[in-house]
């Protein structure tokens, strides 16, 4: 079995918002490649490959997107396992729920039995001197 290419989305939601703000990449586990689907801005960056097991051995992937507010701007950071990858900023302004997206292509497989639930949580990070 080959591995299989992942795709991993926080998607704002978008009822009433003609271009909802979304952060979405695909995730080959193959060669490695990072590719920002959202925006169609080619290759973000690369998995090191020789921290993964291979094809045959089942083991956690922990994947996570963190946002940080900077005013009206979300500055996203791609985590996957210990690696990050910063993603393009976006202009935002206003508040928002946002969901998070899964999918993969392995044949024969449903989504439950390669992805977790996902979650969506937000923190204030409110400095008091």
């Amino acid at each position: 079995m080959s591995h299989p290419s992942l795709v991993f989305a926080l998607v704002q939601d978008s009822r009433g918002t003609q271009h909802p703000v979304q952060f979405a990449v695909r995730v080959d586990l193959e060669s490695g490649e990072i590719w920002d689907i959202a925006n169609n801005t080619g290759v973000i960056g690369w998995l090191e490959l020789d921290n993964w097991k291979n094809a045959g051995e089942e083991y956690p992937l922990v994947m996570r997107w963190e946002i940080e507010r900077a005013g009206d701007a979300l500055i996203p950071r791609l985590q996957i396992g210990d690696e990050e990858w910063l993603y393009p900023s976006v202009f935002f302004s206003g508040d928002a729920p946002f969901a998070a997206l899964s999918g993969h292509d392995v044949e024969g497989l449903g989504h439950r039995e390669v992805f977790s639930p996902g979650y969506v949580w937000a923190q204030d990070r409110i400095s008091r001197s």
